[in-house]
């Protein structure tokens, strides 16, 4: 028993050492070789101290040494299973990938005029059949009300027609464009604009509370009776019956805050907002992306569906090999990127070749594949030339698959594809109208979640303007991002709104931002 116990809480490498020791005979019997002198003398060197002639298994440098090499083989594994959590989480929040129609869905959404603008002869459009759009509603209300109080010189509250100006910019307000060519095939090219689908994200206390001049539209008395649109509800509490009328049309996402913020202090009321706005402020996300806004979690894609990394089963298109034809089937793949459109990049399992090219793809392996000590087989992987012929290289390029929709992808096990099992419409990407600059705050921030914020705003969130009509109104206008500017500069130059007006608009803005922090 001793023995057994004492196999167990040594270094792996003298495990293979005490497995004949029970067996040997002792020295006493005339055994010319023992394994327990070198067991022991390994155990003792590695708690500092001398290996004695006659070893004990009591002794105390004995026990101290063994425990030092079990906390040691402990912490070896505990550092080998926090690098797998790590690149695991390090997978599931990896960033999603954009495709060749992004840029035409920002010339849909950029263009002023109510179908769109033209798309080219040789390519049509490429992006989403339906784009969606979120308005920050608090954001727009207090940013019209203080156009207006600069425009007029008279103070009020945030107002909701900032809202009503913005649904009614080019195509934004809704509906199908008319198809050019009712009479295409799934071969020809569509000329199509997809639908906009315009929904705004705004806190209940600006929608119902017990004192109007809380509410949008709502301060002062003369503009509420004015817009006539803060009425009295029968609970004895004051409602916005415009904004309740974008919920009851499904266009409204709406959420309830606490009455204090972080660290215990009061939340401003709408009025007190409304006199501190400024456009373009920072807000900070504390600790990660799970602590972000509703509105932008909304939009950044966090559905519950498959992840990069994981394993699924794909149905493979069908090719023509030297022998035949070979039909589509379904095959074990790996997910190698989430589209913002919500379509899936993979890869299938090479099953075929020398191991040296599917050794990956081996189960049951421990380890890594043993190969060859030939210096032709040690240096191939780094210098040495290609050996297999074009045709196998062709065969793994055709394992990569792009831009798979769900109705071709399926967990293991499962019958039904993704589209029959998971929401895949959550897992898009959403375009963000937002002024606001959000950053994550924490000192010890994950890396990853910044990118993907990053690489989010740069792609899909873009600010806006008010310009003066000359009825005396003001006129709701989009400006794009850097990135939004460089697609339309160079593939969609005749979209109306997104030529270098617009690139000088955002440069003069930045340089007045500048001169004010100056004076």
């Amino acid at each position: 028993m001793l023995t057994s116990s004492l196999a167990f809480s040594v270094h792996p490498g003298a495990l293979l050492q005490t497995r004949p020791f029970a067996a040997q005979p002792s020295p006493a019997a005339g055994s010319s070789a023992s394994h327990l002198p070198r067991l022991v003398a390994a155990v003792s060197s590695a708690a500092g101290t001398r290996a004695s002639p006659a070893p004990s298994f009591t002794s105390p440098s004995f026990v101290a040494g063994a425990a030092a090499v079990a906390a040691a083989a402990a912490a070896a594994a505990s550092r080998r299973a926090s690098r797998r959590r790590r690149g695991r989480s390090s997978l599931a929040r990896h960033s999603y990938l954009t495709g060749p129609g992004w840029v035409d869905e920002v010339a849909r959404i950029f263009d002023s005029r109510k179908d769109g603008p033209e798309w080219p002869g040789n390519l049509g459009y490429r992006g989403r059949p339906s784009l969606r759009i979120l308005l920050d509603g608090e954001d727009i209300a207090h940013s019209y009300a203080k156009a207006r109080y600069e425009q007029t010189g008279k103070w009020t509250g945030p107002l909701s027609q900032g809202i009503e100006e913005a649904f009614m910019f080019g195509g934004w307000s809704g509906g199908q464009p008319e198809d050019p060519n009712p009479n295409r095939t799934s071969e020809d090219l569509n000329f199509q604009s997809p639908e906009l689908l315009v929904f705004v994200a705004m806190p209940a206390d600006l929608i119902e509370a017990i004192n109007p001049a809380h509410l949008c539209d709502g301060y002062p008395e003369k503009v509420r009776k004015e817009q006539n649109y803060v009425q009295l509800h029968e609970d004895g509490y004051f409602v916005n019956t415009y904004l309740t009328d974008l919920q009851e049309q499904s266009r409204l996402i709406t959420w309830s805050r606490p009455g204090r913020l972080r660290g215990g202090y009061d939340r401003p009321n709408a009025l007190i907002t409304q006199k501190y706005y400024q456009q373009g402020a920072v807000h900070g996300i504390p600790r990660s992306l799970k602590q972000s806004p509703i509105m932008l979690t909304q939009c950044m894609g966090t559905g519950f569906t498959v992840k990069i990394g994981d394993e699924v089963e794909a149905l493979k298109p069908g090719k023509l090999v030297f022998n035949g034809w070979m039909p589509s089937r379904w095959e074990e793949a790996e997910v190698k990127a989430v589209n913002y459109d919500g379509t899936y990049d993979v890869q299938f399992k090479q099953k075929f070749g020398p191991v040296r090219e599917h050794r990956s793809t081996i189960r049951g392996l421990q380890g890594k594949v043993q190969l060859s000590l030939a210096k032709n087989e040690v240096y191939k992987e780094n210098w040495g030339a290609d050996t297999m012929p074009a045709a196998f290289r062709m065969m793994q390029e055709m394992n990569y698959a792009q831009a798979l929709p769900p109705s071709s992808i399926r967990l293991k096990g499962s019958l039904d594809p993704l589209s029959d099992t998971m929401d895949n419409e959550a897992n898009q990407d959403w375009y963000l109208c937002s002024s606001k600059d959000f950053i994550l705050t924490c000192q010890q921030q994950d890396m990853e979640s910044r990118r993907r914020l990053i690489r989010f705003k740069s792609e899909f969130q873009f600010d806006y303007k008010w310009v003066p009509t000359p009825e005396g109104g003001l006129r709701f206008v989009p400006i794009p991002n850097k990135n939004m500017i460089l697609g339309l500069n160079t593939t969609h130059k005749d979209a109306e709104g997104a030529g270098m007006s617009v690139k000088d608009e955002a440069r003069w803005r930045r340089l007045k931002k500048v001169a004010a922090g100056l004076e």
